[in-house]
C-alpha cells in the first residue's frame, strides 16, 4: 500500500482538527505579548493599503459626517494608562485612532436585554431600573453610530483606514462562574455593521459579530442598509441641540463610567475582552454635545422593534441614581485599542490584584 506523502499527512491533520483547538491557540497567540508585534507589523502597511483605497472611494462618495469635528487633533500615541485596571499595557503595536459618533441612550424591557446576552453573561442588578409610568424593570441600550477615523498602528507612520460602523451596545454586563473582581462591569455588543470588508474581518477574528453592509453618512444623517439586497436597516437624522450650560467638563466622567467598561466577547468556550483607553485628558467638554434624534428602524435590531422613535438631546448632568439619561449626544474622541486578552488572564490579574491589597492589609495591621 502506498504511504502518502508527510505533507499531505500534515494538511489532512491540519483540515481534521476540530474548531474548538484552533480558537484555543489564537487565544494563547493573544495573551502573548510577542504575537501583538508579530500581528501588528504586517497589519501596518494594510491598514495604509486599504485607507488608500477607501480615500478614493470617498472621493466619489464623500463622508462630511460632523465635518467639522473631523479635523480635531489627536493626541501621542501610545496613550498612557490612567490605572492598572486591565492585564495589558500601551505599547506602540496598539491600533489607535479617532472616534466621531453619534449615540442615542435608551431603555429597553429587560427581559429582551436579556434575550442578546450569551451564555455565562448577565446582567448587573444594580442597573435594572423600573420604569415610573409602566412599572416594568428596563435596561440601558446603547446605539452608537460612529466614524472610525485614521485607524492605524501606533508605531506606523503612514495614514491608516476610516471607515463607517454601526452598533448596539449593552453596559453595565457581568461574568458568571469565574474568578474576576465582583466589581467589574463590560460592555457586551450583539451587533456591528460596517461599510468596508477589511475592518470586517478584523472584528471578526478577536469575536465581534461584525457584518458588511451598507452604510453610508451625510453631515447629519445615518443610514444602513443590508449588503446583497439593500433592503433598509435603519435611518437616522440628527439635529445639534446645544442645551444652555452644557460645557461641565466633570459631565464626562458619567460616559467615562459606560465607555471604559472592557468590550467582551464569546469566543468559543472562552471570552476574549478588548479595552478601548480613550484619551478623556483629550476630550473639552465642547467635544461632546447634545443632538435630538430621529430614528427609523425598518428591520428587527437587537432590543428595538421596527417603527419611529424620537429622542431628545441629553443634557449631560441629569443622572440620576446612576442611571444615564435617555437621548441623543455626539462627541469625537481620540482612542486606543489594545490588544484582546482572555478570561484566564484576567482571573490571573485580578488575583495578583487581590493578593496585593490583602498583603498591604495585613502589613498595616501588624504596623498597628
Amino acid at each position: 500500500m502506498q504511504q502518502k506523502p508527510v505533507m499531505q499527512k500534515v494538511v489532512q491533520a491540519i483540515a481534521a482538527a476540530p474548531k474548538s483547538l484552533w480558537l484555543k491557540l489564537l487565544v494563547a497567540l493573544y495573551n502573548n505579548r510577542a504575537y501583538h508585534w508579530f500581528i501588528a507589523i504586517p497589519l501596518a502597511p494594510l491598514d495604509t493599503f486599504f485607507g488608500f483605497l477607501y480615500k478614493l472611494l470617498y472621493l466619489i462618495w464623500p463622508i462630511r459626517y460632523w465635518q467639522e469635528w473631523q479635523s480635531l487633533p489627536e493626541p501621542h500615541f501610545p496613550l498612557p494608562l490612567v490605572k492598572d485596571d486591565v492585564p495589558v499595557q500601551t505599547e506602540p503595536c496598539d491600533a489607535c485612532g479617532k472616534y466621531l459618533t453619534s449615540m442615542i441612550t435608551t431603555y429597553v424591557d429587560v427581559d429582551r436585554v436579556r434575550a442578546l446576552l450569551p451564555p455565562g453573561i448577565s446582567l448587573d442588578k444594580e442597573h435594572i431600573h423600573k420604569d415610573d409610568r409602566t412599572g416594568k424593570d428596563e435596561h440601558a441600550l446603547m446605539l452608537m453610530f460612529g466614524y472610525t477615523q485614521n485607524l492605524r498602528r501606533a508605531f506606523w507612520p503612514l495614514p491608516g483606514m476610516s471607515y463607517l460602523e454601526f452598533l448596539v451596545g449593552v453596559p453595565h454586563v457581568i461574568l458568571e462562574d469565574n474568578n474576576v473582581d465582583p466589581s467589574r462591569r463590560f460592555f457586551y455588543i450583539p451587533v456591528l455593521h460596517l461599510n468596508h470588508l477589511y475592518p470586517t474581518i478584523l472584528g471578526l477574528l478577536v469575536g465581534y459579530r461584525k457584518r458588511w453592509s451598507r452604510v453610508w453618512a451625510t453631515e447629519n444623517t445615518y443610514t444602513v442598509r443590508s449588503l446583497i439586497t439593500g433592503s433598509k436597516i435603519l435611518e437616522v437624522s440628527f439635529t445639534p441641540n446645544d442645551l444652555p450650560g452644557a460645557e461641565n467638563p466633570s459631565e464626562a466622567n458619567h460616559w467615562k463610567e459606560l465607555l471604559d467598561q472592557p468590550n467582551v466577547n464569546p469566543f468559543g468556550q472562552d471570552k476574549l475582552f478588548l479595552h478601548f483607553h480613550w484619551a478623556w485628558d483629550h476630550i473639552h467638554a465642547k467635544d461632546i454635545r447634545p443632538v435630538t434624534a430621529e430614528l427609523t428602524i425598518y428591520q428587527d435590531i437587537p432590543g428595538l422593534s421596527p417603527g419611529k422613535y424620537h429622542f431628545e438631546g441629553i443634557n449631560r448632568g441629569e443622572w440620576i441614581n446612576g442611571m444615564a439619561p435617555q437621548g441623543g449626544l455626539r462627541f469625537c474622541a481620540p482612542f486606543e485599542l489594545l490588544p484582546p486578552f482572555s478570561l484566564k488572564l484576567l482571573e490571573k490579574h485580578d488575583q495578583v490584584k487581590v493578593a496585593a491589597i490583602r498583603a498591604a492589609a495585613a502589613s498595616a495591621n501588624r504596623d498597628v
